[in-house]
């Protein structure tokens, strides 16, 4: 109902058309980060190719399209890894199940409080650091460390009590468990991610 109400009221003029936006600045630069991430780097032409065609970038020349790479070439858009007094964010872009994984590997060594949603992860505590982080980060990187029964262990006790089912309180907790760390976590998209990005 809703849906033919709008169209009617659309017919009448009484719904703003939506107006076009072809230098998306924004979101040029987020779909650059994303192109980055997903094939661990890829050329300005490639990306150009890619996206030149987007009908809200149309409005992009080419010739400010290599500007804006010089720019975030130069200045690197910082580390991917910002400190401040209090805190560290973390800015991966991987998505909320890489993010949370990252979360939990990275308490499995440090007392820390960790928040993460699909692009950050927001780091709190006494001995956060560059060294610190880069090192945990290391640590992260290789299989080894996710096999690692303790980690394991440690991971699985830190998963929150989602309930994915009706009938998940039929199973087991390790099963239970399991249904609920399918769901958050994805451990190889980690090591690909970690392994794609290094820390400088």
């Amino acid at each position: 109902m809703q849906a033919i109400a709008i169209i009617e009221l659309a017919k009448k003029g009484w719904v703003e058309s939506i107006p076009n936006q072809t230098r998306a600045w924004a979101v040029l630069v987020h779909q650059l980060l994303a192109l980055t991430l997903q094939f661990g780097g890829i050329s300005p032409e490639r990306c150009w190719g890619q996206l030149s065609v987007v009908p809200d970038f149309s409005g992009i020349t080419h010739s400010e399209f290599e500007i804006l790479i010089k720019h975030m070439i130069q200045t690197e858009v910082q580390s991917s890894i910002q400190l401040e007094t209090d805190r560290a964010l973390w800015w991966t872009f991987a998505g909320g199940q890489v993010n949370h994984t990252l979360k939990y590997g990275l308490q499995f060594h440090h007392d820390w409080k960790i928040i993460s949603d699909n692009f950050k992860l927001k780091i709190e505590g006494d001995s956060v650091g560059y060294a610190t982080l880069s090192l945990a980060i290391a640590q992260m990187s290789t299989p080894t460390f996710w096999e690692a029964p303790a980690t394991q262990r440690f991971i699985l006790s830190q998963l929150p009590e989602y309930r994915l089912s009706k009938f998940q309180r039929a199973l087991p907790e390790v099963y239970s468990l399991e249904m609920v760390s399918n769901y958050l976590l994805d451990i190889p998209g980690v090591i690909k991610f970690l392994n794609l990005n290094k820390l400088e």
